[in-house]
């Protein structure tokens, strides 16, 4: 699990979030709000939410009574990619193909680097088909106008 909650080793945080119905595929970004949620709630009341609330209803639950109203730091996983595997916080998340190039291995870890960082500003990452790089930072500018206008 990579940075182990305060107060549970990480075989015991494993089974508790097992015994709560926690899936780890599509959910793990709500891990980053587990330590907040247990500073603020009684762990029961914790893991019956982690396993059973949509990802806002989570953060927002996480971020209610919390004793400090500081803003979270962004968060980034350490990811890695290595010959056979990419890996997320220590997480097997994807095995390669011996047949996959290592530019090709690099490539989909980069791009899921970036769908991290994304998620951890509360962005939807969305996939545009674009001819060229060029193309690609005309649409980045032409959103950042928008943002700037609203």
């Amino acid at each position: 699990m990579g940075n182990v909650v305060k107060g549970f080793s990480e075989k015991s945080l494993k089974k508790k979030l097992q015994r709560a119905g926690f899936q780890e595929e599509g959910h793990l970004h709500k891990l980053r709000y587990l330590e907040r949620a247990l500073e603020a709630h009684s762990p029961q009341t914790v893991f019956k939410r982690i396993g059973m609330d949509s990802y806002r209803k989570f953060r927002e639950f996480a971020s209610k009574e919390a004793p400090s109203g500081k803003e979270s730091a962004v968060f980034i996983p350490e990811i890695k990619v290595t010959a056979r595997r990419v890996t997320v916080d220590g997480i097997n998340l994807l095995n390669f193909s011996r047949d996959i190039s290592e530019p090709i291995r690099e490539e989909l870890g980069g791009y899921l680097k970036r769908i991290y960082e994304i998620r951890s500003r509360d962005n939807v990452p969305h996939i545009v088909d674009v001819y060229d790089e060029g193309e690609a930072r005309a649409i980045e500018n032409y959103l950042r106008r928008h943002r700037q206008e609203k």
